[in-house]
């Protein structure tokens, strides 16, 4: 986190550095056109992200290199992104991305249904 402290959601990079290794974090968001379903562009805080990332393509942002300057104070970010920059390693910013469905789920949810009456 910001202040250099574990908590339980770094169990994984303890686990590593516990062993001997390293871990690389990766948080995973969509960017889509205006009007689409969601889309991290939907957020002003996220705006130096989206900035650099396209809904035509795929990016991939290494936020390692802004933490010195997120902990100096040099410049400020929202709290949302600061909180993204020191929780994760790296930003994927999913481009051309399409509306969820679970409709492939729908026979298997009746089944279930159909077994609790």
């Amino acid at each position: 986190g910001p202040a250099n402290t574990y908590t339980l959601g770094n169990l994984v990079s303890e686990l590593a550095r516990f062993n001997g290794l390293d871990s690389l974090h990766i948080d995973i968001s969509v960017i889509n056109r205006p009007g689409q379903h969601w889309s991290l562009s939907d957020y002003e805080d996220y705006a130096p992200l989206t900035e650099v990332s396209s809904p035509d393509r795929w990016t991939l942002v290494d936020l390692r290199p802004l933490r010195p300057y997120l902990h100096s104070r040099i410049f400020e970010v929202s709290s949302e992104l600061r909180g993204k920059v020191f929780a994760s390693d790296l930003a994927l910013v999913l481009g051309n991305t399409h509306e969820g469905s679970i409709d492939w789920a729908a026979p298997l949810i009746e089944a279930a249904q159909q077994k609790q009456n």
